[in-house]
């Protein structure tokens, strides 16, 4: 991450030798869980970054709160790309909820209810370098930011595993991500290309409503 943001600013790409260095120093293996709640990072120059669920994490924090406190209608929005719907509007069997891409194309309408939602762009956040655009999320296996432009739709129980399973959706892409989500009981997800094609795991249909035009949040929080 610091390399691509040291790329980003100064527009000069990080060579090999930088980014082979960097990947050297990646990886959960290589982070040790200890008793008490410590944690032990076994390579110099090592660091976490958060960044990928730190808002869902928060979200889901957010929601226990509001369950405890007795709230069990709720819809939150944290940066229009963290979404938490707990419960049901009062007037609908579900919270529906408009998906755009950054480009205001709309994705479609699902309808969800005490489930988390995570929408990721690979190019969400871009930067140029020698007429080559490159986005903010990172592939580990290579150390180079993605720039295919897809949009991936992950929807979970909790917010944390939907914005890491997001992620991970466009990274490995339409087989590999697909196919991974198929792990994880109560997942679904729907990856979209920039010339409208998608791919989605089989109970993604379920989530968009028969009305083609019901009344929708959109993910700022107006009512379309």
């Amino acid at each position: 991450m610091a390399l691509w943001r040291q790329a980003a600013a100064t527009h000069v790409l990080p060579s090999h030798a930088a980014v082979r260095q960097a990947r050297i120093r990646i990886g959960s293996e290589k982070v040790k869980l200890l008793p008490g709640n410590r944690v032990a990072l076994t390579r110099p120059g090592m660091a976490i970054d958060l960044g990928g669920i730190g808002k869902g994490y928060a979200l889901d924090q957010l929601t226990t709160f509001l369950r405890k406190q007795g709230l069990s209608q709720a819809l939150l929005d944290f940066g229009q790309s963290s979404i938490w719907a707990l419960g049901t509007p009062p007037d609908a069997e579900g919270w529906h909820l408009l998906v755009q891409q950054p480009d205001g194309e709309t994705v479609g309408i699902i309808t969800l209810r005490d489930q988390a939602l995570s929408v990721s762009g690979s190019l969400g956040q871009t930067f140029v370098v020698n007429g080559n655009r490159y986005g903010h999320v990172i592939d580990p296996r290579s150390g180079v930011p993605l720039q295919r432009d897809l949009l991936a739709c992950v929807i979970a129980t909790s917010a944390a595993q939907a914005e890491a399973l997001s992620k991970a959706l466009l990274i490995l892409g339409e087989h590999e991500g697909i196919t991974l989500l198929h792990r994880f009981p109560g997942v679904e997800g729907l990856l979209v290309e920039s010339g409208g094609q998608r791919w989605m795991t089989p109970g993604w249909t379920a989530k968009e409503p028969a009305n083609p035009r019901p009344p929708a949040f959109n993910i700022d929080g107006r009512v379309l």
